[in-house]
């Protein structure tokens, strides 16, 4: 949506014939200045906006990573325990080994 040469003309017109000569250029001026402000209001709110934006998505980031090294810690723990397990004598063994150390002493008598 545009406004073209012949809207710009008749709101000047309007404009001149409500406020009078004198105080179309104060009112011209404060008109602007509050156009300024609106516009660099906009500006900012957008910034922040996208600010935001990036920030959510670098905790989602964050938080994706941190769920993936406690997959990681978790599975280290459980290779751990398998290993520590793995390495324990089991009393099956520990029998069939005091079994055997026993007769090969009575056979070296």
């Amino acid at each position: 949506m545009s406004i073209g040469l012949g809207e710009i003309f008749v709101v000047l017109l309007v404009a001149f014939l409500v406020v009078g000569p004198e105080d179309l250029p104060k009112i011209a001026r404060t008109l602007a200045l509050w156009v300024k402000k609106i516009r660099t209001t906009m500006k900012d709110l957008t910034t922040s906006f996208e600010k935001e934006m990036e920030l959510d998505k670098v905790k989602k980031d964050i938080n994706n990573f941190s769920s993936e090294v406690e997959k990681a810690q978790q599975e280290v723990f459980r290779q751990a325990a398998e290993a520590e397990q793995s390495m324990k004598p089991q009393p099956e063994n520990i029998q069939e080994n005091t079994v055997t150390a026993t007769l090969s002493q009575e056979v070296m008598k």
